[in-house]
């Protein structure tokens, strides 16, 4: 099953009216989850919130929205390259791609070595330059509904600067119960819950087989991180858990979502060597809003462009040029490699989840992060509003732990 498939038969696998939830608080007028009868139909798809984030007087949700997409091809590539193993009844996982590698492959970049993936699977790769996405396509739709999930985990899990974060804030906000009220709103309950019960899980717990040892491995959350900081540079060690109240209530579980921070914590750190969370962290006040992280470039529609948007040339960015390159020349590097030198313009409309924990942010390429430390067991935040979770023993999106067979 590749991502996308995944995505449509087991996440977004929905009620008897077969109709996603109406998204009256996003900027959508329409249901993504839905194609058009015809070409006719098709709207072009953005992002499903606007307003700036956190506060913030720069960084905005669409700009996160667009560099989600450079995410979601990587993490499309990275399912891609699972190797599937059936061990007495049980299915096992393992990869040899590291999910970087794999998106490198994936776009051109890298040369596949050891990590092989049959390219004419992945249906994102090839849209990595198409400057508009349209519900036409079913491709574009499931790509915009990946944007839309991993945005609003960029989001909440704070990972939408070079800046570094602070487990006790994390802690006090609760990212994983302020995720679900996201995704509840964008898709729904039963969404929400694949979401939060498939993508995180907990490294901590080991198992073994007839084969030998095998370790819970990573999980998509982490792949999203790795993709944002650079392999083996993301999170670790951070997990949702649905923390149950007591009782039912029409025989369905009430409770919230909670932070799991282990003993073994290590929050992302952006070491600026062309990595995404390096040139996203800049100000986009500075004529970096269409910085491009290692994809090329991102450029909206115009008059002049609508119609061969799928013939722009990408720039080609040089991760060892960026890494070389001054915090203060790095800007017009990028835009020098932009053929268009267009800008995009964004709605600056002041939209947030809750109190700031950072402030105003400082940005630029060249910040240097500060250590973080360890942080020990469950984390609660009770909100005043709690979370129906489902029973049923088949939850749509619910992925079994993903397992590496240990070397």
């Amino acid at each position: 099953m590749d991502f996308q498939t995944y995505l449509e038969e087991k996440l977004l696998a929905r009620s008897a009216e077969g109709r996603c939830k109406l998204q009256k608080n996003g900027q959508r007028d329409f249901c993504i989850f839905e194609g058009p009868q015809n070409r006719a139909q098709g709207r072009e798809i953005t992002a499903w919130k606007r307003g700036a984030i956190d506060r913030s007087k720069w960084q905005t949700r669409e700009n996160l929205w667009r560099y989600s997409k450079e995410i979601c091809i990587g993490l499309e590539a990275w399912w891609a390259a699972l190797e599937q193993k059936d061990i007495n009844g049980e299915v096992f996982y393992k990869s040899a791609c590291k999910p970087n590698q794999a998106k490198g492959v994936a776009l051109g970049r890298l040369d596949p070595g050891s990590c092989q993936i049959e390219i004419k699977k992945l249906k994102w790769n090839s849209l990595q330059h198409q400057v508009q996405l349209n519900t036409w396509q079913k491709n574009h739709r499931y790509l915009g509904i990946c944007m839309d999930i991993v945005s609003m985990i960029l989001e909440h899990f704070q990972m939408y600067s070079s800046g570094t974060r602070d487990s006790n804030v994390l802690k006090r906000q609760n990212p994983c119960n302020a995720l679900y009220k996201s995704l509840e709103e964008w898709g729904g309950a039963e969404v929400a819950q694949g979401v939060l019960e498939g993508w995180y899980t907990d490294n901590n717990q080991k198992q073994k087989s007839s084969i030998g040892f095998l370790m819970t491995g990573t999980d998509l959350y982490e792949v999203i991180s790795d993709l944002f900081y650079d392999d083996d540079k993301g999170d670790r060690g951070v997990s949702c858990e649905f923390s149950r109240a007591s009782g039912l209530e029409n025989n369905q579980e009430q409770g919230e979502y909670e932070l799991r921070l282990s003993t073994g914590l290590n929050l992302g750190k952006c070491d600026q060597q062309g990595s995404l969370c390096g040139v996203i962290g800049q100000n986009p006040h500075n004529g970096d809003r269409n910085l491009p992280g290692r994809t090329g470039y991102f450029q909206e529609p115009t008059a002049g462009n609508q119609n061969n948007s799928s013939q722009q040339k990408p720039a080609q960015v040089s991760t060892e040029r960026i890494s070389q390159a001054g915090p203060d020349n790095i800007t017009e590097y990028l835009r020098n490699q932009d053929p268009t030198g267009s800008t995009v313009a964004t709605n600056s409309t002041m939209e947030t989840y809750g109190p700031s924990p950072w402030g105003k942010m400082v940005g630029g390429v060249a910040s240097i992060l500060g250590g973080i430390g360890s942080a020990y067991g469950i984390y609660r935040i009770f909100r005043k509003r709690r979370v129906t979770r489902s029973t049923s023993s088949k939850q749509p999106g619910i992925i079994s732990r993903i397992k590496y067979q240990s070397s």
